[in-house]
């Protein structure tokens, strides 16, 4: 961030406007991972805007994530209209009637676009006057985990001096699942070689944010900062923002985002679902929206909501191959008894029935002449 400088400024309202003007990725799940509302001594402001897409209102949440561990953040919820933008000015102290740092995280019941204006605005100054930078909301699903890197660059501060430099950089995180994390910090040259490595253990929801020269005492005229999560099961959305030391004249920079995010990294198994295809039995499908499957139910077979089963007379002789049951017995068919005579046995041994004859019991016939 930059300089602080000193005024106040009044509890803003919430507007709707009319045109939407925003960039970045819809979703149910957004965080934008630098906010902050500081009056007086730290006169930091930040403007929050969403946008509902959608023809039906969303119902959206927002919590706010302090510089510390947030098990049960505080929380401020709203309706969006359909296809409406809401501005939210001074959106932390608006919201949460707090003086401080963060993050927010935003969640709705149907994909929305969010955006962040992070600024201050000198003594006597008008909002045209204000220094700020944007920071465009990041789904949740962009967050690295354990095993994963990323890479803020553009870190320049061309003095040993950070008073004399041209710049001055910043480096921060946000959790993003409620489960902490160790993350680490290598500073890396412009070849990519380390110069310096540091480590933040991370709370569930902690949001956290220093500065490179806080962080690794040392001149970084073109470096980079190399962002892993080497601990726990936590994930990380991380950001960098760099200040002219003159101007004061900010700039975000964002994490490098995984190939894989992109439609066209989409084969072998990741990436983004283009289309769901019926295949056989089944019937629906689509490319977009809401897609549903449906059973193609034929002869013998009943659906309903949540199974698939065998009619009730479903299967019948005709749907058997001649090996796999015995379809009939000397002419019969269905259930069929076998009844042992006089002096005859049935023995069922496995899949043989042993029909047996013993002699009858009686004298001699004999003949007449």
């Amino acid at each position: 961030m930059f300089r602080r400088k000193t005024f106040s400024l009044g509890l803003a309202a919430v507007l709707v406007l009319a045109q939407p003007l925003l960039a970045g990725f819809a979703g149910t799940d957004i965080y934008l991972p630098s906010v902050g509302s500081a009056l007086g001594v730290a006169p930091w402001y930040t403007t929050v805007w969403v946008y509902n897409p959608n023809t039906s209102p969303a119902t959206v949440t927002f919590y706010f994530l302090k510089r510390q561990p947030n098990p049960s953040p505080s929380s401020y919820t709203d309706t969006i209209p359909p296809g409406d933008v809401k501005r939210y000015d001074d959106a932390v102290k608006f919201m949460f009637n707090e003086s401080t740092f963060g993050a927010l995280r935003i969640v709705s019941n149907q994909k929305v676009l969010v955006s962040s204006r992070i600024y201050a605005q000198g003594s006597g100054e008008t909002i045209r006057d204000s220094k700020g930078q944007y920071f465009g909301g990041i789904p949740a699903s962009f967050a690295i985990g354990a095993g994963e890197k990323t890479r803020i660059v553009g870190v320049r501060q061309t003095s040993a001096n950070k008073a004399e430099s041209d710049f001055r950089f910043n480096v921060g995180v946000v959790e993003t699942t409620g489960n902490g994390c160790t993350v680490t910090l290598r500073l890396l040259d412009a070849s990519g070689a380390p110069v310096a490595t540091t480590d933040w253990n991370l709370g569930p929801r902690e949001q956290r944010q220093q500065s490179v020269w806080d962080l690794f005492q040392a001149a970084t005229p073109d470096h980079q900062v190399e962002i892993e999560v080497t601990g726990g099961s936590g994930k990380v959305i991380a950001f960098g923002s760099s200040i002219a030391n003159g101007s004061d004249d900010p700039s975000t920079v964002e994490m490098h985002f995984a190939d894989s995010l992109l439609a066209e990294n989409s084969t072998g198994g990741s990436g983004t679902i283009t289309g769901v295809t019926a295949g056989q039995g089944l019937t629906g499908g689509g490319t977009s929206g809401n897609v549903t499957l449906n059973v193609g139910a034929g002869p013998g077979i009943t659906v309903d909501a949540d199974t698939v089963g065998v009619a009730t007379n479903g299967i019948t002789a005709s749907m058997l191959q001649d090996s796999a049951a015995v379809k009939s017995l000397n002419g019969l068919t269905g259930n069929v008894n076998l009844v042992a005579g006089s002096n005859v046995s049935i023995t069922p041994s496995g899949q043989t029935i042993t029909i047996s004859a013993t002699p009858g019991g009686g004298g001699v016939v004999t003949s007449r002449r």
